[in-house]
């Protein structure tokens, strides 16, 4: 008994063929995957590139510290917190035979 086997020959696709496939893809799932690989790229990169820099406004503006002072550039953002924000709020702990004894602000 003789068997017949096909010889298919592999073709492999040239390089760069992928990528301009995903990029000119008009089928919405693979849309949907790249705007969402880019959102979440977008999104580790800008928390990547962030910086906190502690500033104390105090020396700069009420005592005039010219080495406490720090450059600003265009899309920097300035968060002043409130006095109240570092303040731990009141709180009341009923305790014994009540009906509902804890901690309350």
């Amino acid at each position: 008994m003789s068997t017949l086997i096909d010889v298919v020959p592999v073709v492999r696709p040239r390089a760069g063929a992928n990528i301009l496939e995903w990029v000119t893809t008009t089928d919405h799932k693979k849309i949907g995957l790249l705007y969402l690989f880019t959102a979440l790229g977008s999104l580790i990169l800008r928390g990547l590139m962030a910086e906190v820099i502690p500033v104390n406004l105090r020396e700069i503006v009420l005592e005039g510290k010219k080495e406490a002072d720090v450059a600003l550039k265009a899309q920097d953002t300035l968060t002043v917190f409130p006095r109240s924000a570092f303040k731990d709020s009141p709180k009341v702990t009923i305790s014994g035979e009540v009906r509902r004894p804890g901690t309350f602000d």
